[in-house]
């Protein structure tokens, strides 16, 4: 019987295995792998390194932002470059947000790595670290539960993302950010744009951009490729002394 028993627990620690000694203080990572091979040493091994990055290349999980924010400009894809907008931070500072995109990620959930994007990213560069609203989650459908130790976020009970709470109380995102092979980088100005495109109206600029169409001129190619296609309206429509407060 002693002998059922042990062999019950040698099981269950190859199929949850709880790594320590790479994390920082407070933290844990859990691989779960049937096989219990070098796989799950190699993604426990992964996990780990981003617990242990310096602040500007991880993500901190923030109740009180109201959008997604990050001081990398690389990381970004489908930049815009926008002006008028500030953020004001806990110590009320303000900074300037200079720009808008996309973030490719991979995410860390129940011992896989998963594609993922973050939309709608703020590009604060004078920000210190890059924030995960908790909010602009919620707002998606997204829910949010915080545990002792972690976060979990779901979708009509999936887990979509996790994150681990270090000894400072700040709950680290476990996912790695996806540097693209090509960026499209749309940084010229409607203005520009309504400039040569033959002052077509900005109208017909958001139709053609809603239609994934190419717009090519002799010094301009810009693709267009966005899953949130109404970003270009709110862009265009905005004041130019809007506040994004709360960051």
């Amino acid at each position: 019987m002693q002998e059922t028993a042990e062999r019950r627990r040698s099981s269950r620690t190859r199929d949850l295995e709880i790594k320590k000694d790479t994390a920082p203080e407070g933290a844990f990572i859990a691989t779960c792998n049937g096989s219990g091979g070098a796989q799950a040493e190699s993604i426990g091994q992964e996990a780990a390194a981003i617990l242990r990055a310096d602040m500007v290349n991880f993500w901190v999980t923030d109740s009180g932002a109201s959008k997604h924010i990050t001081n990398r400009r690389k990381w970004l894809v489908d930049f815009w470059s926008i002006s008028g907008i500030s953020v004001s931070l806990g110590n009320n500072d303000e900074c300037q947000v200079t720009g808008t995109g996309t973030v490719l990620i991979k995410r860390f959930v129940d011992g896989e790595w998963c594609e993922g994007r973050i939309e709608n990213v703020l590009y604060v560069p004078r920000i210190k670290k890059n924030l995960f609203s908790v909010g602009a989650c919620t707002s998606k459908g997204f829910d949010v539960h915080f545990k002792s130790d972690m976060v979990v976020i779901s979708q009509d009970g999936v887990s979509m993302a996790q994150e681990l709470k270090q000894n400072n109380e700040i709950y680290r995102m476990l996912l790695r950010v996806k540097l693209p092979d090509e960026v499209n980088i749309s940084t010229i100005s409607l203005k520009i744009w309504h400039e040569r495109l033959g002052h077509a109206n900005l109208k017909t600029i958001k139709a053609m951009v809603k239609k994934g169409i190419s717009m090519q001129s002799s010094s301009l190619t810009l693709t267009i490729s966005f899953v949130n296609h109404a970003k270009l309206a709110s862009h265009a429509d905005m004041p130019s002394n809007k506040q994004e407060k709360n960051a």
